[in-house]
């Protein structure tokens, strides 16, 4: 038996989600030249394929074959999968903007490449923005609010709750602008990581804007370094400071 005859016997025993699950690229190749519908529902869950192969272990283990889920996305959006289908009541961008690792960024990029809406909300009211805000990466929210993501504060307040400091960061630079009911109390029960977010969202607030507590930061940064480098005019110290540090940022 010729080995394409062997693929092809071994492809009909498998469903397009079973291939997707084992990264198996050129089996899935196969199938969708063969005619399988890149939107179909099925697997363990009402997923479409363009969805499963983003969740897939995304959670678990996001770096795993990378770039073996990278083709498998791309071949699906390549076959005419619909990027802003919503299935499980979220599209597949909401599902990948919310993975913690920056290795899986690559799927966030591709997705958004090919047209995702990152103003698309999941059937729960989340968007894509405050996912990512609550648990997913700050280069991930940067590159949404970048496309024009517009939930600022519900990623603000996503990103406060969960204490998630690195990804308020974009947003407040963005323009949100914390509730004046943020918290000024932190219980001994809440997370380390919790309570720093909360005292920096407080310092926002007692600078009256973002801008402000960035050009404070920035000035006692520069008062510091004044006096070691006396002859060097304050603008040129501040300009060096901004680009070797992430001011506003702490």
């Amino acid at each position: 038996m010729s080995s394409s005859g062997s693929d092809s016997d071994s492809d009909s025993a498998r469903t397009m989600f079973d291939v997707i699950d084992a990264f198996d690229v050129e089996a899935l190749r196969r199938k969708l030249e063969s005619g399988d519908d890149p939107d179909q529902m099925g697997g363990s869950y009402p997923h479409t394929p363009l969805h499963y192969a983003v969740v897939i272990r995304s959670r678990s283990q996001p770096e795993e074959l990378i770039r073996e889920r990278v083709e498998c996305i791309s071949l699906l959006l390549e076959a005419g999968a619909s990027v802003n289908l919503t299935a499980g009541g979220a599209t597949p961008l909401y599902h990948a903007a919310k993975t913690s690792s920056p290795l899986f960024e690559p799927v966030v990029d591709l997705l958004m490449e090919s047209g995702a809406d990152v103003n698309a909300t999941a059937s729960w009211g989340s968007s894509v923005l405050a996912t990512a805000a609550a648990s997913g990466t700050a280069a991930t929210v940067r590159k949404l609010i970048l496309a024009g993501a517009v939930d600022l504060v519900g990623g603000l307040r996503a990103a406060h709750a969960t204490g998630k400091q690195r990804n308020c960061v974009p947003l407040l630079r963005a323009g949100a602008m914390p509730a004046s009911d943020a918290v000024t109390h932190v219980p001994v029960t809440m997370t380390p990581s919790y309570a720093l977010t909360c005292a920096y969202i407080r310092k926002i607030r007692a600078a009256g804007s973002y801008k402000a507590y960035e050009k404070a930061h920035r000035q006692r940064l520069a008062a510091i370094f004044l006096a070691k480098f006396p002859a060097l005019p304050v603008e040129m110290l501040e300009r060096v400071i901004e680009f070797l540090w992430d001011i506003g940022g702490h």
